[in-house]
């Protein structure tokens, strides 16, 4: 996953007109401004899906510990 992140990193830097001219295709000003739009919206997916992630372990957890609970009874 790192590789690919500073592949794409580079690769941007290099083709830096490009980046540019796919901004202004989709309406945006800078190339800059879509990647920073771009990175803030797999900022918040990634977020998204390890707060499920997260709600998944606490229920087994919760789980786990009711488990253990009933065999102590």
């Amino acid at each position: 996953m790192w590789i690919g992140f500073w592949l794409m990193v580079s690769l941007v830097i290099v083709f830096n007109e490009a980046a540019n001219f796919t901004a202004h295709l989709l309406g945006v000003g800078r190339g800059v401004d879509l990647i920073f739009a771009i990175s803030t919206i797999v900022i918040i997916y990634v977020i998204f899906k390890i707060l499920l992630r997260l709600e998944k372990i606490e229920k087994n957890i919760t789980k786990i510990v009711r488990q253990i609970a009933r065999g102590k009874e």
